[in-house]
């Protein structure tokens, strides 16, 4: 199929839509059909076509293949070049399947379209698009609904929702489609997993394209029952994320103190860092010793359970009540 227009982000050409009853459309469009030791035939429809299929079976569903099918009178025994829209129709079924055996060499398979028991219409959702479509070569072959078959050439590019590359063997993601993932990204200590508090928020995204990780997160004490226990704070890398094998990556980290009466516990907010180490994929927050000094330390905790007691502290400073935020944001580099 070549593609021309689109429609919400789907390609229209030849695509098969329901028309009232049996009945389905398909659209204007071109193609190419690479017949048996003929061809290639470059063939299309000029206008929508409307086909309708056979009357549904009482008691069981069946599948038909709706085709364009080309016609060469030097090949068969036809009297003039064409290209029709064609159901092939299949057989009824408790589990139907769709008669692949009838597509012959010169047809370009469009869409299988399921014709329920006992129905006298066709549904949109009845019709699966099969639709491949093509470009010419060194493009990109846009997205098929359709498409398992095996590149042409190494270096061979296809976009299936995120661009691929044809090695020689296997289809190889060149990069993750700009879209972000999330998970609740813990936070540990060597005495066990800290706990926030019964409503505490984990607002943890990751991107990752090629060997650049972009990363935020957020964790937001809240609630009841925090239990923070000892030893120096850290997270962890998105699933599967291993930082580069040279040197150490800092990202930027910060630190909001939620006052908390009855604990002196001050409002302040906090400008540090996160270090991943190379090889590695432990986050390791470090945070000033105090508001005027520039040397930082480790994010540490102090035995105890409760908001605002035996939380956090940077290293002398209590991590306050409900509400209190530390965050972690940056790119690094992966493996």
């Amino acid at each position: 199929m070549f593609p021309g227009g689109s429609t919400g982000g789907t390609a229209i050409d030849l695509q098969v839509t329901a028309a009232g009853g049996l009945s389905v459309n398909a659209n204007a469009g071109m193609c190419q059909v690479g017949r048996d030791s003929n061809g290639p035939y470059y063939a299309g429809l000029t206008a929508a076509v409307t086909v309708t299929h056979g009357t549904a079976n009482a008691s069981n569903p069946r599948v038909d293949i709706v085709v364009l099918r080309t016609r060469d009178p030097g090949v068969d025994s036809t009297v003039t070049e064409s290209a029709r829209l064609t159901v092939l129709p299949g057989t009824a079924a408790a589990v139907p399947s769709a008669p692949t055996g009838s597509v012959t060499s010169g047809d370009i398979v469009l869409a299988y379209v399921t014709v329920r028991a006992n129905s006298s219409s066709i549904a949109g959702s009845d019709i699966e698009d099969r639709r491949t479509f093509v470009a010419a070569r060194g493009g990109i072959a846009p997205q098929s609904a359709a498409d398992s078959k095996s590149g042409s050439y190494p270096g061979q590019y296809k976009d299936n929702g995120q661009l691929l590359r044809w090695s020689g063997s296997a289809w190889e993601p060149v990069a993750s489609p700009a879209v972000w993932s999330t998970w609740s990204a813990p936070l540990n200590s060597p005495g066990g997993v800290v706990n926030l508090g019964s409503s505490a928020t984990y607002a943890c995204r990751y991107l990752r394209t090629g060997k650049r990780g972009d990363l935020s997160y957020t964790w937001t004490a809240n609630g009841t029952g925090a239990n923070v226990r000892t030893g120096a704070i850290t997270s962890l890398l998105p699933p599967g994320w291993v930082s580069r094998g040279l040197g150490s990556t800092d990202l930027m980290a910060t630190l909001y103190n939620a006052p908390q009466s009855g604990n002196n516990v001050a409002e302040f907010l906090m400008l540090g860092n996160c270090v991943v180490l190379a090889n590695d994929n432990v986050l390791r927050f470090r945070f000033p010793f105090s508001g005027n000094t520039s040397l930082r330390g480790q994010f540490i905790g102090s035995a105890g359970t409760g908001v605002g007691s035996g939380t956090p502290t940077v290293p002398n400073g209590y991590w306050g009540g409900p509400g209190s935020v530390l965050s972690v944001t940056g790119v690094i580099e992966l493996q």
